[in-house]
């Protein structure tokens, strides 16, 4: 394993410790660096970690930062529910930040933004924990976290985390959650660029997008017929695996600028159609089965930017952050079977999930179930990647 990982504890250490002067039995790092290597050897809870770091010998403790005997999982318990968990994010934020390439302008890469819930933290005082992310498509990398308050929604969460990133340089995807004008100013004034999905809880966008591509040119001139035809840009491509076939083909464009922005989306510079073509062989029926799906979107993007290619890559690399992140999280980490839901312990547990999965993505790690496993097999393994054990 490579260097990346080792300097995610310093960054880590930069944050508040929660806990007053008196009565500090353990160092504040000692006890992350513990959190931190029994999540990186598969454990969820509390219980867990501390039946982690008693599993091993005392040389371990010392090398943890332990100067006596390490805290029962009831300390966890508290430091995690009381620490600063915006900090905790943060301090991922900045340590990923400076391991992967800076954004630029020249060549602007995808983020994708989405909501997930913590299934697990359901509390019927406060109920769920929502948690904002953003996804990097370039390095796999969680590059931000944010939660969403409970007296607020995803959207106004959204123009709030939006301030909090670098956007110059990278052109943002989200879904139709986030299709508002507000969101889409908020992008912009941050220097950065949207693609987003267009849906029902925008009827008057979706219909006047839908209408334009679906317009009969039978009654316009052959002028108009011959214009609409050289504005716009079409590209397809085809793929097949685990057993179907799918051809998606997008069309763009500018028609609808001047009267979208009348509408209030100032920002609109391309518009765009998807259509997803899958045929899927059925085992019962015998026999292929196709279907059509069909997508409308919007972009603050002009052409010199993002062609029509370039949106067809950054849309299918938007579901990136549900493989690559929710998905990892939920059933290689095992975050919507943890039980944890008390103060911050969700959001700062959510955070440490994403620190680990940063450093196994920059460690060009594939599997990370495999890599979990593999440093369970060892205390040493995930001392080692931590660079608290000097190899």
């Amino acid at each position: 394993m490579s260097a990346p990982a080792r300097s995610l504890l310093s960054f880590l250490a930069q944050v508040p410790d929660p806990r007053g002067q008196k009565g500090r039995r353990h160092e504040f790092i000692a006890m992350l660096a513990t959190v931190v290597c029994a999540m990186l050897c598969g454990r969820r809870g509390f219980k867990p970690i501390a039946e982690w770091v008693y599993s091993y010998s005392v040389d371990v403790w010392w090398m943890l930062g332990y100067h006596r005997k390490p805290p029962k999982w009831g300390a966890f318990r508290k430091l995690l529910m009381r620490v600063d968990a915006t900090a905790l994010e943060q301090a991922v934020a900045a340590w990923t930040a400076q391991h992967i390439p800076a954004p630029d302008p020249a060549e602007p890469t995808g983020v994708s933004i989405d909501g997930k819930a913590l299934r697990g933290s359901f509390d019927r005082l406060r109920g769920i924990v929502m948690l904002l992310s953003a996804f990097d498509h370039r390095t796999g990398c969680v590059i931000g976290q944010r939660a969403v308050p409970s007296d607020t929604n995803e959207m106004k969460a959204c123009v709030e985390f939006l301030k909090e990133l670098v956007l110059k340089g990278r052109i943002l995807t989200l879904d139709a959650a986030f299709c508002y004008p507000e969101v889409c100013d908020a992008v912009v004034e941050g220097g950065g660029h949207f693609i987003i999905t267009v849906k029902d809880n925008q009827p008057t966008l979706r219909n006047a997008i839908s209408s334009e591509f679906l317009a009969n040119p039978e009654g316009d001139s052959p002028k108009v017929r011959k214009d609409r035809a050289e504005e716009r840009r079409v590209v397809s491509e085809a793929d097949k695996g685990h057993g179907r076939k799918e051809r998606r083909t997008l069309e763009t464009t500018m028609a609808l600028n001047e009267h979208l922005s009348r509408l209030g989306w100032k920002h609109v510079r391309q518009v765009y159609r998807l259509t997803r073509e899958r045929t899927e062989w059925n085992r019962e029926k015998k026999q292929e089965e196709k279907s059509v799906d069909v997508v409308y979107g919007i972009t603050s993007a002009p052409r010199q930017i993002a062609n029509a290619y370039d949106l067809l890559d950054h849309t299918r690399n938007h579901w990136g952050v549900e493989n690559k992140l929710h998905w990892v999280r939920d059933e290689t980490m095992g975050e919507d079977r943890s039980r944890v839901r008390t103060g911050s312990a969700p959001q700062a547990m959510a955070a440490i999930r994403n620190g680990i999965l940063n450093a196994l993505r920059l460690d060009k790690v594939v599997n990370v179930a495999a890599a979990l496993r593999n440093f369970s097999t060892c205390c040493r393994k995930p001392l080692a990647f931590l660079g608290i054990l000097k190899e």
